[in-house]
């Protein structure tokens, strides 16, 4: 346990459970703090010195990830290891808990793990993001000198290669990391782009068998500078509501980095809640600072000025005691709508980094639901005044003006428009209980926009724009998972609309079954299914006996069963007289374990966990140097001739590739024509050919069509069928029947 003093009393770091509480003077002192010199005077309002330190060891990486905030580049600035020892020294001294080490890419540096273990020494907690790029077992078992290893996913493959090209390489990335320890999580880039697939995210982490998942949101910095890609508006207001269902519902701990801090507090959390649990907005300069690769000292990873050289010891602390004056007292917070917003002195006036993107570093954060409704308010008052100047032109109307010179004239929350000369309100004071400030006249309020417009122990529901108790609710989102909202009593019962709402592995029945229409009110059942995804592993949902959908395993063949796997021909696995069950081999691991697939070549079903894959095989011989692969293929006179291959130049013939998985003793030729590929012969026992199971005579022609050669990536290789495989991001260990 580590005690550090504080104004307010101290800060404890505990390891088992691991977790950074806030205690008084009255505790800090039972726990071993004497009068600390940091008790006397006023609150400085803010720490002694940050909990965490973001440390950009770099900006090298080759991957080129589209979103990449400091813009990494092969050859990309790197800081000294000794400078960087020196720094994490500093940091220890000064009485940070945590270094939160990336880059770039930090598995590209030698001396990471260096680094890492120095930081241990001294007393910090080193935490690491990577992408996955390199990460061999042998790095895995060294990854256990870090607290927090994150791996960094930005949805399923589809959706990660949109900004990332790393998805296998982050797979097993995770699965090595995952073998050996357990603090493993996923980050997450929330754009407008992959929001909606956030919960097959979610699902995709339970799978591996993690249990934390962070969301950090968009910032338009470094390569993703200039992207329109920040949350649309009804996407920011849904952010807070789906994090919690997808928190409750996949049992994961899903944490928002402090710049969504105004897509929560946009739901009026009370606020006694939020100061106890810590949730605040925008930390830097105060529980976060970062130091760039140049040794640079800054408030955080992607604004504000240096602050001082983090390797100088008498510079650092001075920073952390009188610096970081634009992020401590940020000029946002004397703005509205954040001046008059309850929850201003923990958001902090939101995120400046999507601000500065609007050429306005100061503006509130305009991914603020608030800033939002009130820019929209602007807008439609903007409308008003010129429907009222057009009135004016009329001669039967008369309008009553206040003119003005300067904001002396005005009065209170007013202020002088000069080019004008008339007065405007400045924020709600100016007007009366019933009317609100819409940026130039008091209006007449009808509803609320807020729950600050609302009385105490009520919130502004949003859908109806009325204040409502807040023991009621208008809407299903309103309530916890297992019950929704009664539209009569305006009360949460238990209940469903669809599944959804229930546990996971409950199904919502609702009353008439699937055929009566949109449900108004069901129930929440155990023991029943809607699809394949409320089964285990290797069962799918079907229909008993009864009429009921039930899960049940899937019989058809030895899923994932162990198998000799004969390089020389494709083998068969036991089952499936009609198909052809193969003897696979699992190019997810370095040790090329071989499992059964079952046959889906029909199109039959795969069960859950488990999906139909297209089944290749390299050519029959061993390798291990592309020199040893027989030159079989069309005449060529260079390697452009032979594309995904090579040319051999003895012979000048296109001849294979040996291909291997990283850390593999041998690997197989690939292919370059069809006639390289293995080919079928009539079992005289089961009158079926041998690879694809048609039917057939012995010594018949059934059997002749020729296996074709056909694309692997960047070589190619022998498509001979399709097989039930693992799903994406699982392994045969993840899915197999207990």
């Amino acid at each position: 346990m580590r005690v550090r003093p504080e104004w307010f009393g101290a800060l404890v770091a505990t390891r088992h459970p691991a977790m950074l509480v806030r205690v008084n003077r009255a505790l800090a002192a039972r726990l071993g703090v004497r009068h600390s010199p940091l008790w006397q005077g006023p609150d400085p309002r803010h720490l002694s010195a940050p909990t965490e330190v973001h440390v950009v060891l770099s900006r090298r990486c080759s991957a080129g990830c589209r979103l990449c905030y400091v813009a990494a580049t092969p050859r990309g600035e790197v800081l000294d290891p000794s400078r960087a020892c020196r720094i994490l020294d500093n940091l220890a001294a000064a009485g940070v808990f945590h270094v939160a080490l990336g880059g770039g890419e930090a598995l590209d540096l030698p001396h990471l793990f260096d680094l890492a273990e120095h930081a241990r020494r001294v007393g910090l907690v080193p935490n690491l993001t990577v992408s996955g790029a390199g990460m061999t077992e042998a790095l895995a078992r060294r990854c256990g000198v870090f607290g927090r290893i994150h791996v960094s996913v930005d949805g399923p493959a589809e959706v990660h290669r949109r900004t990332r090209a790393t998805f296998e390489q982050a797979e097993a990335a995770v699965r090595r990391l995952r073998a050996q320890r357990r603090g493993v999580g996923l980050n997450c880039v929330v754009t407008r782009e992959n929001f909606d697939r956030l919960d097959d995210l979610a699902a995709m982490a339970r799978r591996w068998r993690l249990r934390e998942v962070e969301l950090l949101r968009f910032k338009a910095a470094g390569r993703g500078a200039g992207l329109d890609l920040d949350l649309l508006p009804d996407q920011a207001r849904a952010l807070y509501p789906l994090v919690r269902r997808l928190s409750l519902r996949h049992a994961l701990r899903i944490r928002l980095d402090c710049s969504f801090a105004p897509m929560v507090f946009a739901h009026a959390p009370l606020l006694s809640v939020a100061r106890f649990f810590g949730v605040v907005g925008c930390a830097a300069g105060d529980m976060l600072a970062a130091v760039m690769p140049d040794g640079s000292l800054r408030g955080c990873s992607f604004a504000g000025p240096p602050e001082a050289d983090a390797a100088d010891a008498a510079s650092l602390r001075n920073a952390f005691s009188k610096g970081f004056g634009t992020f401590r007292d940020p000029p946002v917070r004397r703005r509205e709508p954040c001046a008059s917003c309850d929850y201003v002195s923990l958001c902090n006036g939101g995120c400046c980094v999507p601000a500065a993107a609007t050429g306005d570093p100061d503006a509130p954060d305009p991914g603020c639901p608030r800033v939002h409704e009130r820019s929209i308010g602007r807008f439609a008052a903007a409308l008003l005044v010129a429907f009222a100047a057009f009135s004016s032109a009329c001669p039967e109307t008369k309008h009553l003006q206040t003119r003005c010179v300067t904001d002396a004239d005005c009065g209170t929350a007013r202020s002088c428009d000069a080019a004008t000369g008339t007065c405007r309100c400045v924020s709600d004071a100016a007007c009366s209980p019933d009317e609100f400030c819409n940026g130039r006249s008091c209006q007449r309020r009808v509803g609320c926009d807020t729950t600050l417009d609302c009385p105490p122990g009520t919130f502004c529901d949003l859908g109806t724009r009325q204040c409502v108790d807040r023991d009621r609710c208008t809407s299903d989102v309103q309530c916890p998972i297992g019950a929704v909202c009664d539209e009569v009593r305006l009360e949460c019962i238990a209940g469903c609309r669809d599944n959804g709402d229930c546990r996971l592995g409950e199904a919502c029945e609702c009353p008439g079954g699937a055929d009566a229409g949109p449900c108004r009110i069901g129930a929440c059942r155990a023991g029943v299914c809607a699809d394949d995804s409320f089964c285990r592993y290797g069962e799918r949902c079907v229909e008993d006996d009864d009429g009921e959908r039930v899960c049940r395993r899937d019989e058809r063949g030895p899923y994932c069963q162990g198998c000799q796997y004969d390089p020389a021909s494709p083998t068969r696995c036991p089952g499936a007289d009609d198909g052809a069950n193969f003897c696979l081999l699992d190019r997810k691991v370095s040790w090329q374990r071989t499992y059964c697939g079952v046959d889906c070549d029909a199109g039959q079903p795969c069960p859950w966990g488990y999906q139909c894959r297209n089944i290749l095989v390299l050519t029959r011989a061993l390798c291990h140097a592309d020199a040893e692969c027989p030159a079989g293929g069309r005449a060529c006179a260079s390697d452009a001739d032979c594309p995904g291959a090579r040319c051999d130049s003895a012979s000048g013939r296109c001849a294979g590739r040996c291909s291997y998985n990283e850390d593999s003793k041998s690997g197989f030729c690939t292919c370059t024509t069809d006639t390289e590929c293995p080919r079928e012969t009539c079992d005289s026992v089961t009158w079926r050919c041998s690879i694809t199971r048609r039917p057939c005579t012995p010594g018949g022609t059934e059997c002749d069509r020729a296996i074709r050669c056909v694309p692997l990536g960047d070589r190619a290789a022998c498509f001979i069928g399709r097989n039930c495989v693992p799903a994406e991001g699982l392994t045969c260990e993840d899915v197999r029947a207990p």
